[in-house]
């Protein structure tokens, strides 16, 4: 666990330096790190309202995928 925001900016400047003097090559590695890349397309996100006229917002990426387009859609 991260005890707070401070010790995690500690350790971002820590690696920076790390890197600065000796590549990325000094940040190893477990033998068994292993992991998943997400390249989503579409997000929506939903804020609900009192009134239940709620938000939603979708991000939708463009046809020649370098843009994102922002719709919002009926509650």
């Amino acid at each position: 666990m991260i005890p707070n925001r401070q010790y995690l900016e500690d350790k971002k400047v820590e690696l920076e330096k790390l890197v600065a003097e000796k590549g990325e090559e000094a940040i190893t590695r477990p033998e068994d790190w292993g992991g998943y890349r997400l390249r989503p397309h579409y997000f929506e996100f939903w804020q609900g309202q009192t009134d239940r006229i709620h938000d939603r917002i979708v991000f939708e990426k463009g046809a020649d995928e370098t843009e994102w387009l922002i719709k919002r859609l009926s509650p």
